[in-house]
């Protein structure tokens, strides 16, 4: 090895593993996030019986789970609903004699994700409260369904049809 050294003096020996750094930068992970898996992981933990985890292999496991949760862009509101579907799911399964289910990040998501997933009951109670008149023929054309006329001569004044009566 000392004489390819000599043959070719520039090249330097590879880092070892854990000495490589990375160019990739993580942005921090916010203090509400890291307290609301901290939370559920804790959570669990005393359901079954065990002790918390210690902050340093505990700080481990949350980095774990909020990695995953991000890629699936789970807000971290949504992390406490996710832990009691998931306990709802383990207590099925017991009461049906299935197979428990283990508790992990997987869990999480498969509560999330999906037709039946809590992504897509948040995205139904958002457009819920979006939505149109069905048609345009059902508004009124002097009012726009507010009460009072909009179109001058008569801006501001009643419109008959507040009581329900639609005027053309």
């Amino acid at each position: 090895m000392d004489q390819i050294r000599k043959l070719i003096p520039n090249v330097q020996p590879r880092p070892k593993p854990y000495e490589v750094e990375t160019t990739t930068h993580k942005p921090p992970i916010l203090p509400e996030k890291k307290r609301a898996i901290g939370e559920i992981l804790d959570r669990w933990r005393l359901n079954e019986g065990w002790l918390p985890r210690d902050a340093a292999s505990q700080d481990f496991e949350i980095q774990s789970y909020i990695a995953s949760l991000d890629r699936a862009r789970v807000p971290f509101d949504a992390y406490n609903e996710l832990f009691e579907r998931s306990l709802v799911t383990r207590a099925i399964a017991i009461q049906q004699g299935r197979t428990l289910p283990i508790f992990g990040v997987e869990l999480l998501l498969a509560h999330w994700l999906g037709e039946n997933g809590l992504a897509k009951e948040r995205q139904i109670r958002l457009n819920g409260d979006r939505q149109l008149n069905p048609t345009c023929d059902q508004v009124c054309s002097r009012c726009l369904d507010t009460g009072r006329q909009v179109f001058a001569p008569h801006r501001g004044l009643p419109c008959d049809c507040a009581y329900g009566i639609k005027v053309r």
